[in-house]
């Protein structure tokens, strides 16, 4: 139970308070309460119950009548001390969300020329303001615990803040719909929605086998770390010519634990959200231009998408940077957040707070702020950080609105199943897939067989791909997108929802995983790594790369860099001169994927009736794409032995790591390697 003061009244249902009294204090006894309004008019309080839970008396009391929410409540006890009632579990209510849902669509400052009317949530405040230019506004509440306010001048890119006066306290707090914000997160800013530089000019991706991810993080690969700088480095480019069809931005809208005028101070990925909408200074151009930062992402997008390129971001609405500070918790206390009957915040997230997306007004500020990021800034997908955290309805409600925007935008995320307080058959896990037809997840069954455990506890285990081959069998079950039944393995309903790794941006690189478990040369470790790239880009499903995977990144062997330093996470390109033979062999490979569609099924039906799997020896893995017009087989070995197996004559050998050929019907098998071979059958 988390108290902090003597006496505490919280409104916890339309018709029930629940006062904590502490035994410091008249032994915590009294025999009668009463509430009192700011006007002085009086409800009695009946006691239902009273106990003593460690040095609290709690009693829980009803009382006849209606509260009235905007007015200011207190809590008497017999001896005539008072407390401020605190509107709390009472927001978790079906009847709060059916009296005070807002299905408007202009919540934030909606700007033009001649006025600015500013909107903002509160139903359990009793008084708002506005405070801008340093004069401040008494804001109008409507009969939906909107306060809103209008000024009838030019307000672009003037800052202001809302005053909220709610449960006896008065916070001062930034606009959780805010589209822009000041340098460190100080105030919101009157933001002017701009148009692309240019149209949409790509064609539909048909089927999300059809991406190939690569995970990029804006400091990282950026010089000066910003937008613009990211456009000079070439990173466009780069991609482009490796031959990926997605970049995936680690999160670019606002966070903590940077500082924007001094970002030598802290590295940061940017999975400690301040805003879901306004986007992070410091990637800005200009940090003292509110407005800048959206017109340096708008150009960024632009350029991807005239070199053929799509643009995805990572999101992050499980949690908050700090849950006390934030806008959410702030405007309308509990409201945002999971917690137990003692007001324990559920931390499954480990970072103090889990978001409450099954409270509808929560829902909605994540869908709006997933069409807000699509409809400014043309993005093409979502990936979502720990989706588990999220409820089903909520991610299917944000791929319908955003798939009939755009039919090809992507959404995925970490579907692993977080102890949160949300019930388990409503979280948007992989244990949950088949009931989000259009959402991937990311396969850490895929990374863990073929790799090995990923976390440092694991740091010893093998993967089939590392040398283990008594996981064959599980191997060919991922190589299938995890749709086939082997064993008691099936995890996915559709190849397109599983996004097939071995490494991003959290814990090892895979050459640092082999580097550090395997005492062998240098390129032999190489034969390692490329079989890890090669086996994701041609397994069904989507593959997915972390950026500086195709040159062998490293960061020195350190797991989880989110906050280390620039010189450790700080992309090396003179990793590229001396691994160019595995970047080579990457866009080799994802020719390969791209020319054949057997690489791309798109059904679980195509996928089982033209895809099969042998063992050879039960080390090496034999896998087959069968259609009528076409036959390729790719053959994996992650053993140093020399295999020999019969072969068609009327194969060709499209790729095989050492160069072999077909000779009198037989191959001899890649050592470490992979070996694809293929013949028309028209």
């Amino acid at each position: 139970m988390r108290m902090e003061h003597i006496y505490t009244a919280y409104l916890d249902n339309f018709n029930e308070i629940n006062i904590y009294f502490s035994i410091i204090s008249y032994g915590g006894i009294s025999k009668s309460f009463y509430i009192e309004d700011e006007n002085h008019n009086q409800i009695s309080l009946t006691i239902i119950e009273s106990k003593l839970i460690d040095t609290y008396y709690v009693y829980t009391c009803s009382f006849e009548g209606a509260i009235n929410f905007g007015s200011q409540y207190h809590v008497f006890h017999e001896h005539a001390r008072k407390t401020p009632l605190i509107f709390a579990e009472i927001v978790k209510q079906p009847l709060f969300d059916e009296l005070f849902y807002y299905d408007a669509n202009d919540l934030g400052s909606v700007y033009t020329k001649k006025e600015t009317t500013y909107k903002v949530w509160a139903p359990t405040s009793y008084k708002v303001w506005l405070q801008t230019n340093d004069i401040m506004y008494k804001m109008n509440r409507d009969a939906k615990g909107v306060y809103s306010y209008t000024l009838f001048e030019d307000m672009l890119q003037e800052e202001y803040l809302y005053y909220v006066e709610v449960n006896g306290q008065v916070y001062e707090t930034q606009d959780p719909y805010e589209k822009a914000c000041s340098a460190n997160s100080k105030k919101s800013v009157v933001y002017q929605s701009q148009a692309m530089l240019n149209a949409r000019s790509l064609t539909r991706q048909e089927h999300y086998c059809d991406a190939i991810i690569y995970e990029a993080s804006v400091r990282d690969y950026a010089t000066l770390g910003t937008f613009n700088s990211l456009l000079e480095d070439k990173l466009i480019e780069y991609v482009k010519e490796l031959g990926a069809t997605h970049i995936q931005l680690l999160p670019i809208t606002d966070f903590g634990s940077v500082d924007d005028l001094d970002v030598s101070k802290y590295y940061n990925w940017g999975y400690d959200p301040i805003s879901w909408m306004s986007l992070e200074n410091s990637y800005s151009s200009d940090v003292h231009n509110p407005q800048q930062v959206s017109k340096d992402v708008k150009r960024f997008i632009s350029k991807a998408h005239e070199q053929g390129l799509r643009v995805n971001i990572d999101v992050v609405f499980n949690h908050m940077y700090d849950l006390d500070d934030s806008p959410l918790q702030r405007c309308v206390p509990y409201y945002y957040y999971q917690y137990d009957k003692d007001r324990g915040y559920s931390n499954s997230s480990a970072c103090g707070n889990d978001v409450d997306t099954q409270a509808s007004m929560c829902s909605k500020l994540i869908n709006d702020s997933c069409l807000y990021l699509l409809n400014e800034f043309d993005i093409d997908g979502l990936r979502f950080d720990l989706m588990g955290i999220i409820d089903i309805q909520t991610m299917n409600e944000i791929a319908t609105a955003t798939q009939q925007l755009k039919p090809d935008f992507m959404m995925y995320g970490e579907g692993w199943d977080m102890p949160s307080f949300l019930d388990q058959d409503q979280r948007a896990t992989i244990r949950n897939q088949a009931h989000m037809p259009n959402v991937a997840h990311f396969s850490d069954r895929f990374r863990d067989i073929l790799k090995g455990g990923t976390m440092e506890s694991n740091h010893v285990e093998f993967g089939y791909l590392l040398g283990d081959t008594t996981k064959i069998f599980k191997a060919m079950n991922v190589l299938g997108a995890s749709t086939q039944t082997i064993g008691d393995y099936n995890l996915f309903d559709n190849p397109n929802k599983a996004v097939n790794y071995v490494e991003c941006h959290d814990n090892q690189t895979s050459w640092d995983r082999i580097d550090s478990i395997m005492d062998v040369p240098t390129e032999e470790k190489k034969k390692y790594h490329k079989l890890l790239l090669g086996t994701v880009l041609l397994s069904q499903g989507i593959p997915f790369i972390h950026g500086g995977q195709e040159f062998a990144r490293t960061k020195g062997g350190l797991h989880n860099t989110y906050n280390t330093r620039d010189e450790v996470n700080h992309i090396n390109w003179n990793r590229l001169k001396e691994n160019k033979d595995i970047y080579d062999y990457v866009k080799t490979i994802i020719k390969l994927r791209k020319k054949f569609d057997g690489f791309r099924k798109n059904n679980v039906q195509d996928l089982h009736h033209n895809i099969s799997y042998e063992s050879i020896y039960e080390i090496a893995i034999k896998y087959k794409i069968e259609t009528s017009t076409e036959h390729i087989m790719v053959i994996i070995n992650p053993t140093k032995l020399v295999l020999e197996i019969d072969v068609d004559k009327e194969f060709d050998v499209l790729y095989h790591d050492d160069n072999k050929q077909i000779y009198n019907g037989k191959i001899v098998l890649a050592v470490i390697g992979i070996v694809v071979l293929y013949k028309s059958k028209q």
